[in-house]
């Protein structure tokens, strides 16, 4: 890793106020694609799970487990194309 030159302070504040505004501009831009992440539609789970946990096995509404069969859609990861959006904004 190269080490960052030696600046004026004047210099360092403009630096630093420039990475500032690009790191609220990449912010936003998490913001609205948390929200658009929050706004997938749902699905019905129409058929049974069952998984392995230190005490045994267990489906989705096993007992302790709200009776809801309605699961949120959520992506683990972004697409590819959301990604490039977004390191476009930056």
């Amino acid at each position: 890793m190269d080490i960052p030159r030696v600046a004026s302070r004047d210099e360092w504040l403009a630096a630093r106020k420039d990475l500032l505004a690009q790191e609220k501009q990449a912010s936003h831009a998490k913001d609205v694609l948390d929200a658009a992440r929050r706004a997938l539609p749902m699905i019905e789970i129409d058929k049974e799970y069952s998984f392995a946990g230190p005490e045994g096995q267990a489906g989705l509404c096993g007992p302790g487990r709200r009776a809801n069969r309605r699961a949120a859609a959520r992506h683990a990861a972004m697409s590819a194309g959301m990604a490039a959006m977004l390191l476009a904004m930056l």
